[in-house]
């Protein structure tokens, strides 16, 4: 079962495809994902828009000890486990069009906010 679309998501996508924002190649798919159904609402865009590059992105969910400014920390162990298994699942679904990236902002400066 896939993710249901947000309005607000559903607004930002319609007035993207107004605008031809999603007519060339300089658009990307950006998706933070937690888990399975985040992974599904990312497949279900991009199947409505075959041929934009997709980008899926682990997100840190296990805050480890807090940040000296304050700001959460991160698990960054946590943060690679979860990197992992979406590379495994991306490959176990053969999107081989997709791009797993870390969230590199986040292995350097945690949850700080600004930055």
């Amino acid at each position: 079962m896939s993710k249901p679309v947000g309005k607000r998501r559903q607004t930002c996508m319609d007035a993207a495809q107004a605008n031809g924002m999603l007519n060339g190649p300089a658009i990307t798919l950006k998706f933070p994902v937690r888990d399975t159904a985040d992974l599904m609402f990312a497949d279900y865009v991009r199947n409505l828009h075959i041929g934009i590059p997709v980008c899926l992105q682990p997100v840190n969910t296990t805050p480890a000890e807090p940040h000296p400014d304050g700001a959460d920390g991160v698990d960054i162990d946590g943060l690679t486990e979860r990197y992992r298994w979406l590379v495994d699942e991306v490959a176990k679904r053969k999107w081989f069009d997709v791009r797993v990236l870390p969230q590199w902002h986040v292995h350097v400066w945690g949850n700080l906010r600004g930055v």
